[in-house]
């Protein structure tokens, strides 16, 4: 008989069979034993539905949510969402661990500090679990009430990612479900999250490390040029703007400050402007929503290390600096020929 669970996981599989059964396994051996863990098999073409199937057998804390067709993670985490049950949600991804004791640890921290978010440190690690060094680390245990939504957008703490972190459900069902008008599969985290701090009046951070952040030859990452990885950040720093465009400007700014300092890593450099040419169709939509929601931010797009480095990123995009317009202005000239 199914026990009323303190914490829901949501798991979002497409064609994990090598990984899958590992990351539920580290689920299924949580010392948190109140757990419900909602697998959500997103149009599968390969082995791991029969791997979470076999799973399943006799385990009541294991749900399946089976859909016929890929509709993408940010969909199929939502569409778990929707079905959790316990008064806080965390994520799993299908390819990484949960340390044994994290949603303990978790939903001590959330109920000892009346949490709305708790952050966990996270470990990066190696396909055979050598560890490579700290992917998110805090110094201290800490419970911040001020600032929040700032704190974020400054990365201060860590990336947008939704796996190191517990929810309370009212909190992740508001922005969980919360889709834009296109499939978004890079860049989803964040914008999740975007919504979560700005309405979390406590947030926790965990010294200790709950999590292994797997990393692996051949993942989507590895293989995705700057190109590709920029067009789909400014698909998702577009989405986030049309989904808050009804919040206050200060709120759109720090949006865009967050996707600023994101797109100025190396990661998203493109050095020679026609390899966005592949992608016209791609981002000529989201400018479509940047430019009619926040103007500002097309600096997003197109940031210069070299032209900002003279500038605080703190600063407030509202008002943003004449040679970071002209420099966006240089880059998406071919693509802004498509407004006229």
């Amino acid at each position: 008989m199914r026990t009323n669970p303190a914490v829901s996981v949501v798991v979002p599989v497409h064609n994990n069979e090598k990984t899958v059964r590992r990351s539920l396994e580290s689920l299924l051996s949580q010392s948190l034993k109140h757990l419900e863990i909602v697998v959500v098999l997103d149009g599968c073409c390969d082995e791991s539905e029969k791997e979470v199937r076999q799973l399943a057998k006799g385990e009541s804390r294991l749900r399946i949510v089976a859909l016929e067709e890929n509709v993408g993670v940010m969909a199929a985490r939502a569409r778990g969402v929707s079905e959790t049950t316990a008064p806080f949600v965390g994520f799993v991804d299908a390819d990484d661990v949960a340390k044994s004791g994290m949603y303990e640890l978790l939903l001590e921290s959330a109920q000892s500090a009346e949490a709305d978010i708790v952050v966990g440190s996270a470990d990066r690690v190696s396909a055979e679990r050598r560890f490579l060094g700290p992917k998110v680390a805090f110094r201290k245990n800490a419970v911040i009430t001020r600032r929040i939504f700032e704190s974020y957008c400054s990365l201060r703490f860590g990336s947008g990612v939704l796996w190191n972190k517990l929810y309370r459900r009212s909190l992740i069902v508001k922005h969980g479900l919360a889709l834009p008008g296109w499939r978004q599969d890079t860049s989803e985290d964040t914008i999740v999250n975007t919504g979560c701090f700005l309405d979390a009046q406590r947030v926790a951070v965990m010294k200790e490390s709950v999590y292994e952040y797997i990393e692996r030859e051949g993942s989507a990452t590895a293989y995705q040029d700057s190109a590709a990885a920029l067009c789909g950040l400014v698909r998702g720093y577009a989405a986030a703007l049309e989904i808050h465009s009804s919040r206050p400007p200060h709120v759109l700014a720090g949006i865009s400050r967050l996707y600023f300092m994101q797109a100025t890593l190396r990661t998203y450099r493109v050095d020679d402007p026609g390899q966005l040419v592949w992608h016209e169709e791609s981002l000529v939509e989201a400018l479509r929503v940047i430019l009619r929601v926040y103007p500002a931010g097309l600096a997003v797009v197109a940031p210069d290390p070299e032209i900002w480095r003279s500038y605080s990123v703190r600063r407030s995009l509202a008002n943003i600096n004449t040679e970071i317009r002209a420099l966006a202005d240089l880059i998406f000239d071919r693509l802004k020929e498509k407004f006229s």
